[in-house]
């Protein structure tokens, strides 16, 4: 049976909440909240729900710009955006969600950058669908496979 895609309705500015920055986005099942330190963090967490990556190139942080570009491409599946990211980890990172959220298989991430980077973020994010741990043995760090393997293994 295939997930029930979720659609967001709105989604709120950042806003400072004690000493947090924190946006709500409404979901046509519910309501949910996340939260960070920075407004730049905010900034970059919120594109995955808005979808609008133009914020990405005011932000000042080279992690929050690469994060936000990251968000913004798994968020509209577009790859392109992937190559906004200088961070070759990152980068790779971008690639894995991106194939990940259109359903594609993990044969990109054999010629990103960072391969390992890229296969470890593929099967976090396909794993909320499905757990296919086999998408571990392609990775080489041993650290990076047992992330993999944890996200991957049945609860």
């Amino acid at each position: 049976r295939e997930p029930k895609k979720v659609e967001v309705q709105t989604v709120s500015d950042c806003l400072q909440k004690d000493s947090q920055w924190c946006y709500t986005a409404t979901f046509d099942d519910g309501t949910g909240e996340s939260c960070t330190d920075t407004k730049e963090s905010c900034l970059a967490m919120r594109v995955s729900d808005t979808k609008d990556s133009a914020v990405c190139g005011t932000l000042t942080s080279e992690n929050d710009k690469a994060e936000c570009y990251k968000n913004a491409a798994g968020a509209t599946g577009d790859q392109n955006k992937c190559n906004m990211i200088s961070n070759p980890e990152v980068k790779s990172q971008c690639l894995g969600r991106v194939a990940a959220n259109t359903n594609s298989n993990s044969d990109v991430c054999a010629s990103a950058s960072s391969p390992d980077d890229c296969y470890v973020e593929f099967a976090m994010v396909s794993s909320m669908e499905k757990r296919d741990s086999s998408i571990c043995n392609k990775i080489n760090d041993p650290t990076k496979k047992e992330t993999c393997t944890f996200f991957t293994s049945t609860p």
